[in-house]
């Protein structure tokens, strides 16, 4: 879990350095799942594996970056049970999990359950200290939304969804949660 948000950090300090092409309006099917890309002319596919695919969303600002990510991915080990997955997704989210230059200002984790997988949404808030186009601001502050899913028949695996957003503390970032929930909407889970 580390390794999936240092890298949406890392990828959303960018300002437009890897080469673009615009996201497909069909479905993308990967290993396990198959998602819609987010909608609207300024989206942007940057990256697409058999297991991954990244969408940056243009914008007229250096320090406001905008993200979706949709990854499969191995669990660190199996559940029990519900109570004890969302207690290990509530872990990642708070300001106890390791998380490198990022300070975690604030989490919240909900289920969020599907009829086809266990599932949970969490939603963050962190400063980043290092971020190198900050400028002369302390931190660009960064907001993740994100629905992890347990794979229903390879239980050691997730599908994880995420949009987020980095700007400088002053300026005005996107309303992104009705955005994600449509970004969510588009997932399927295949076995």
């Amino acid at each position: 879990m580390t390794s999936a948000l240092a890298g949406v950090s890392e990828a959303i300090e960018g300002t437009g350095q890897s080469a673009r092409s615009s996201p497909p309006s069909e479905r993308i099917d990967l290993t396990g799942f198959s998602v819609l890309p987010p909608q609207g002319e300024d989206w942007r596919m940057t990256k697409q594996t058999t297991q991954q695919v990244d969408f940056t969303r243009d914008t007229d600002s250096a320090t406001h970056t905008v993200m979706a990510v949709a990854v499969y991915q191995e669990l660190p080990r199996c559940f029990d049970s519900k109570e004890q997955f969302m207690e290990w997704v509530r872990y990642w989210y708070s300001a106890a999990a390791p998380s490198g230059r990022i300070r975690k200002a604030s989490s919240e984790v909900v289920s969020a359950d599907r009829l086809d997988a266990t599932c949970a949404r969490a939603r963050e808030v962190s400063e980043d200290p290092e971020a190198t186009n900050k400028g002369s601001a302390p931190f660009l502050l960064l907001e993740n939304i994100v629905l992890i899913c347990i794979h229903p028949t390879k239980t050691d695996r997730v599908v994880n969804l995420s949009v987020s957003q980095r700007s400088l503390p002053d300026e005005v970032g996107d309303d992104l949660y009705p955005e994600a929930i449509r970004f969510f909407a588009g997932l399927e889970i295949v076995n």
